[in-house]
């Protein structure tokens, strides 16, 4: 207990430190602004929060980006060069030294980082800032306008969908956060890619030239969780894509794959264009890939918040829950099977009802269903299909039949430009829906 208060007290001192001296730094920008959003979020969910927060308040807002640089903890590592990208004039980077970070106390910061820069602004500017900090909270009231506004409906119905998506998450006992599901389905503000090339130095800008003409970005997502990948259809999927011409960009868990490709004798360098950039101008390096990539494809993780952010086309393998869709990608969620027998669930009324918005195990009627990812023939036939007829130069459309025949599905209602790969809908049964 003594180890962890002094810890604690010595992260407070130094964070108040390192808070303060940026707080300084950046003086110019919070006088300019009515409010703070404190973002402390994972990284995918920054990178949402960020964006919406800064389209909907625009110079009225600044965003505090908390997180580390390297070596993070999960979740709060940030890619800085992204500010530049989308508005470095309203996004302060506060990034903590890891050497002060522990899992249990990453959340104090947040509370630091608050008390400093209220006092901040009452001592320097004498007037009270507003500060934003939940998350869930500021995102659910934008969405709210941003929903009419992009999608052409009245603020009272845009209201009643967030409301309902939020509540069927609850329901489904999903922890997951449904504004940022809700987010997933909009079309971005874009940023200045070009400040990005502007920062880069001459050996990298050689490596972009000569291996990003024709490219796409493979998103690799390893851990524990319910939601978290086990697949490993990566170096198919990347023989594939080579055949095709494309070379390949890893993003995501890239560590992952390039230390199983060793193992395993795979042969990556000719097919791989990133295989040996470091940490440092990788971040710079994953950005542009992001930007310039045919499509993107692989497994659900933060870094397709990246690929929201430049709106790019792509096929999202396994995702989960089933609810997982994004703007202008095609998405093959996982499967639910019954534990009993082994098959998967068919009904339709299920999958986009009371399986819809879960990740969790279910008790049915028929017994307990679980997810299990698609088998990889599987996998490699849809993304042949996909590169076969070039479906990522078309922005996608949701099918229309299924969303007449789920109307009291919220989601759907909003997924204009998103959409199932129509192999996993022809595997269901769709007699006795709605």
């Amino acid at each position: 207990m003594m180890r962890k208060f002094l810890i604690s007290s010595v992260q407070f001192l130094f964070t108040s430190f390192v808070t303060l001296k940026i707080l300084f730094k950046n003086i110019k920008k919070i006088r300019a602004v009515d409010r703070i959003f404190i973002n402390s979020q994972g990284f995918g969910h920054s990178v949402l929060d960020t964006m919406a927060y800064l389209e909907h308040y625009k110079k009225k807002g600044l965003v505090i980006s908390m997180g580390t640089c390297f070596n993070q903890q999960p979740g709060t590592e940030r890619n800085n060069s992204f500010n530049v990208y989308f508005n470095k004039n309203q996004i302060i980077s506060l990034n903590t030294p890891t050497y002060f970070l522990r899992k249990y106390n990453w959340r104090f910061l947040h509370p630091i980082v608050k008390l400093i820069t209220v006092g901040f602004c009452l001592i320097i500017f004498r007037k009270k800032i507003i500060i934003d900090e939940n998350n869930y909270e500021v995102n659910k009231f934008i969405l709210k306008r941003t929903l009419s506004d992009k999608l052409n409906m009245s603020n009272k119905l845009s209201g009643v969908l967030v409301d309902q998506i939020c509540s069927d998450f609850i329901l489904a006992q999903n922890h997951h956060q449904a504004p940022h599901t809700i987010l997933f389905l909009l079309k971005q503000h874009s940023g200045n890619i070009e400040l990005i090339y502007s920062e880069l130095n001459k050996n990298l800008r050689d490596r972009i030239e000569n291996d990003l003409r024709s490219h796409v970005c493979l998103a690799i997502r390893r851990g524990n969780a319910y939601y978290h990948s086990k697949a490993n259809y990566y170096f198919k999927a990347v023989d594939l894509l080579f055949s095709y011409g494309f070379k390949v960009t890893l993003i995501g868990d890239k560590d992952y794959f390039l230390n199983l490709a060793e193992k395993i004798g795979f042969k990556y360098k000719e097919k791989i264009t990133n295989f040996d950039i470091d940490k440092f101008d990788s971040k710079k390096f994953d950005l542009i890939a992001l930007h310039s990539c045919n499509f993107a494809v692989g497994d659900q993780g933060g870094v397709w918040s990246l690929v929201n952010a430049f709106n790019k086309p792509g096929l999202l393998i396994n995702s989960s829950p089933i609810s997982q869709l994004q703007y202008n990608v095609e998405t093959l969620p996982r499967r639910w099977v019954y534990d009993s027998t082994n098959s998967e669930v068919t009904d339709s009324r299920l999958i986009f009802g009371e399986l819809f918005n879960r990740y969790k195990p279910l008790v049915t009627q028929k017994g307990q269903v679980f997810q299990r990812e698609n088998e990889e023939v599987f996998i490699l036939n849809i993304l042949n299909r996909y590169i076969l007829n070039r479906d990522y130069l078309n922005l996608v459309t949701m099918q229309e039949e299924l969303k007449n025949m789920f109307t009291k599905n919220a989601t759907l209602k909003i997924a204009n430009n998103s959409r199932y790969s129509n192999e996993y809908l022809e595997k269901l049964s769709f007699q006795h829906a709605e």
